[in-house]
């Protein structure tokens, strides 16, 4: 394959409207996420919310400095059969969602990076320009902080931004399991579908504005099955190393038909479908060979990894066919 590559924060939080670029949390209490979809008027254009969404994460080992996308995720509890209503609900646990091979590396020569540098774009009170916000993890912090899923050959991985405080997220804007295709009372996809995959593709985004790069793509699979019994789908979509760990979600849109009727939404709606990983390769190691398809995980392995907290260990490696066919998914930076 190629690449295309907290529990202790305080203040309210919903979907859409947590402090607004330059605030801080102003509520000293635990944090809640609305359980609506459709946050309350005015709603935040969509580039504000996927500029918000989306992380710039930096490794170092000592093989050099490498670059993979990321983004935020809430961990809210869903109950079955969740109605949807309007209210609040407690943030038990704030994370970034990435691929473990962004972290990790190559399943054939895994290694635990000396640091992460996760980026959050965050506005600047006094210039009034956007800029990195850099929460950083030193190698014991990784220990206790970062958590891979407990199946190896699944390539999730979290890192829990415990005791950060809400700031430190800058003016964030996290997905949760309510945003998840399964969970949205409106929205559906199916094989053809379009998609949107947000991320940094080689290293590269707005510098001046601290924006990621948007993509788009199609859904080439069949939508809720295990392409060839493994938990996730296939995009067609042209990526580049940099974008493993970007957020893959359902194209944004404000009218559905359902049922005959036509329905508005006051602004863009969209949906978490997964993690995108990288491409297949399907050549062998001196003759790789690409068909531009694209693995993205399902969404529903963010809470797997999160319940079972599995910390990664040098001994236990990706060992399936998918694993052994892996080419460099990360893009690797100058120092």
């Amino acid at each position: 394959m190629r690449c295309t590559q907290s529990r202790g924060s305080r203040g309210f939080h919903c979907l859409v409207c947590s402090p607004r670029p330059g605030e801080r949390g102003r509520y000293p209490t635990t944090r809640f996420h609305m359980s609506t979809p459709t946050p309350p008027k005015p709603r935040q254009p969509i580039e504000s919310r996927l500029g918000h969404l989306c992380c710039f994460i930096e490794t170092r080992n000592d093989d050099g400095y490498f670059t993979g996308s990321g983004f935020l995720f809430d961990d809210v509890e869903v109950a079955e059969n969740d109605e949807r209503k309007p209210g609040w609900r407690p943030v038990r646990g704030s994370y970034v969602v990435t691929n473990r091979h962004v972290l990790f590396g190559l399943p054939e020569d895994e290694k635990k990076p000396n640091s992460i540098t996760i980026n959050v774009r965050k506005l600047d009170a006094k210039t009034a320009e956007y800029k990195w916000h850099s929460i950083h993890l030193d190698e014991n912090e990784i220990d206790s902080n970062v958590f891979v899923h407990d199946n190896p050959d699944v390539d999730v991985a979290v890192i829990d931004l415990a005791n950060r405080r809400l700031e430190d997220l800058g003016s964030s804007r996290p997905v949760s399991a309510l945003n998840a295709i399964d969970n949205h009372p409106m929205l559906t996809v199916e094989c053809t579908d379009d998609v949107v995959i947000v991320g940094f593709p080689l290293g590269y985004y707005d510098e001046r504005n601290h924006y990621p790069i948007v993509k788009r793509g199609i859904i080439a699979s069949a939508w809720g099955s295990n392409f060839d019994g493994e938990p996730f789908f296939l995009i067609d979509a042209k990526l580049f190393p940099g974008s493993s760990g970007s957020i893959v979600l359902s194209k944004p849109i404000d009218h559905v038909v359902k049922d005959g009727k036509t329905y508005a939404a006051d602004g863009k709606q969209y949906a978490l479908l997964g993690i995108y990983s990288g491409e297949p390769d399907l050549g062998t190691k001196n003759d790789p060979e690409y068909v531009d398809v694209g693995i993205v995980w399902y969404a529903n392995l963010i809470d797997e990894t999160i319940k079972s907290k599995t910390v990664w260990d040098a001994g236990v490696s990706p060992t399936n066919t998918l694993g052994t066919l892996r080419r460099p998914t990360r893009r690797k930076a100058q120092s």
